[in-house]
């Protein structure tokens, strides 16, 4: 096929339109692109030869970006005997234009309402004298209840230390990723029996 003449021009900020001359033996046309930052064509449409017209539109594959530049190019091709006709290397370069700026919309004025007249302001009776009231007695403030010490010794007060110490124990067994500790009776009236030798002599030595 033999080379085409080729024209392209930009319809907006989003689409361009490309043209070109007929080409003798040639079954098919193949319109290819690039932008200015590379050389690499890509092939964006194939087109019959009754075809001399292609309308490109911006999309995810064959992106057109406005305020950037392109470069068209057309080549016919033969089907039958498979053979492609020369083009126009460097191509034919086209501007898009910037994307217009957004007329900011105008907000509408709020029509004012009709001031209301006031209404007349009504005399005001006269406020009866108050009789004096009676001073009431003071009341006498209860006394605080004394809070009774609980007995340290008691099973219940024993129990709930035990409790107490088990808890925070294991607390920083499980932060250290150990096993919890298990309350044992019998471990906890042995302990309770050497804590009162201890109390009495400070020792290695049982009292």
């Amino acid at each position: 096929p033999s080379i085409v003449k080729t024209r392209v021009k930009a319809n907006n900020y989003k689409q361009t339109t490309v043209t070109w001359t007929k080409s003798i033996n040639a079954t098919n046309y193949l319109v290819y692109y690039r932008s200015a930052d590379t050389t690499k064509w890509t092939r964006i449409a194939n087109v019959s030869s009754k075809t001399l017209k292609y309308v490109h539109k911006s999309s995810r594959k064959y992106p057109v970006e406005a305020g950037r530049t392109y470069y068209y190019m057309v080549r016919g091709y033969n089907k039958t005997f498979k053979t492609y006709g020369g083009y126009n290397k460097a191509g034919m370069r086209v501007a898009i234009p910037k994307k217009p700026a957004a007329t900011p919309t105008a907000t509408p004025t709020a029509t004012p309402h009709p001031t209301q007249k006031p209404r007349p302001t009504a005399t005001p009776k006269p406020t009866a004298t108050p009789k004096p009231t009676a001073t009431p007695k003071p009341t006498q403030k209860p006394k605080p209840t004394a809070t009774p010490t609980p007995d340290p010794d008691s099973p219940s007060e024993v129990r709930k230390q035990i409790q107490e110490v088990i808890k925070y124990t294991n607390q920083v067994r499980i932060k250290h990723g150990s096993a919890p500790v298990v309350e044992n009776e019998a471990l906890d009236r042995g302990a309770a029996v050497r804590a009162k030798e201890i109390y009495t002599k400070f020792s290695h030595e049982r009292p």
